[in-house]
């Protein structure tokens, strides 16, 4: 507005201007409360009274037919797609303003309607032309994010399908390949435990395979609450379980299990009849890093000393 100023008419051209931008703080209001289809009929007066009002006051035609179409294409971003006849009222009522509003003084060799005519092809073309590109645009940010969510799920259904490969489906501990694969990153100075169930045979016989699913699901929950976070529970056949806990010796994960072994006297299990009771026998040895085999062997026989001993017994081997 003070740049104005000094031109012919600057006076009134302020005055316009500072007109419109007092309606912006009212603008960004209603927006911000929601009130979006108000907010761009604000937006529209504004620019409308821009575009007009210094032509429509002084007869001065001027440039302002060449703003016409330009206050369109910013009209075209913030109209939404389902308003758009605003935008054809907008500019007809710009246009039908000028040409009554204004004399032929400053015309630049044409008549008001040669000048109005040329600002309403350049408003139809421009605008075509821009919606044309923000539909392209529009399609293509379409297409990405379409593309961006179908990898998405396939990322995730990948990620779904490696938990499956490592994942018992009954427990939801981790399997025996799984301990393959991780072995590698246990640090030096860790132990790991060998856990078989007493006699699980006679349950699946005397009380079905489903009896006996349920048993060891509720017996892997035990081992889970006991358990420590960084703890890694797998079920690596039938009725044995396996914990890896790093940073522990045979000793201290060997009197771990024995208050699992106490705790578990006291636990409800599956269906089985009121006094049955269910016992584990367990190995306990420290792990020979790198070599998975050679520990394996190691707490197997760990465990089946346990079980020679009489079971509902812990074999810790240092």
């Amino acid at each position: 507005a003070i740049v104005v100023l000094p031109f012919p008419n600057g006076l009134v051209s302020a005055a316009v201007l500072l007109l419109a931008a007092l309606l912006l703080p009212g603008i960004l209001w209603l927006s911000r409360r929601g009130q979006l289809d108000l907010a761009v009929v604000s937006f529209a007066v504004g620019v409308w009274l821009v575009t007009v009002g210094q032509p429509g006051l002084t007869g001065d035609l001027s440039t302002n037919p060449i703003i016409v179409p330009m206050a369109a294409m910013m009209m075209l971003y913030v109209m939404p797609p389902h308003h758009w006849w605003w935008l054809v009222v907008w500019v007809l009522g710009a246009l039908l303003t000028l040409y009554v509003g204004t004399n032929d003084t400053d015309t630049v060799m044409q008549t008001r309607f040669s000048w109005l005519l040329n600002a309403a092809i350049a408003c139809a073309v421009s605008v075509a032309v821009v919606a044309y590109g923000a539909r392209q645009l529009a399609d293509s940010v379409r297409k990405e994010r379409k593309l961006s969510r179908e990898l998405s799920a396939r990322e995730a259904t990948l990620v779904r399908l490696e938990e499956l490969a490592n994942t018992d489906p009954l427990t939801g501990f981790l399997n025996r390949r799984s301990l393959e694969s991780r072995y590698r990153t246990v640090p030096a100075g860790s132990a790991i435990a060998l856990v078989d169930l007493d006699h699980f045979k006679g349950v699946n016989d005397d009380f079905s395979h489903a009896v006996g699913d349920r048993l060891l699901a509720d017996f892997a929950g035990l081992l889970a609450d006991c358990a420590r976070p960084d703890d890694l529970l797998y079920r690596i056949g039938g009725d044995e379980f396996l914990v890896l806990r790093a940073r522990s010796t045979a000793a201290g994960l060997g009197t771990w299990l024995h208050e699992v072994r106490e705790r578990g006297r006291h636990g409800s299990w599956a269906q089985l009849p009121p006094g049955a009771a269910v016992t584990f026998s367990g190995g306990v040895v420290a792990v020979d890093h790198g070599k998975l085999d050679a520990t394996i062997g190691r707490v197997d026989r760990a465990m089946y000393a346990a079980k020679e001993a009489g079971r509902d017994t812990i074999v810790v081997i240092d």
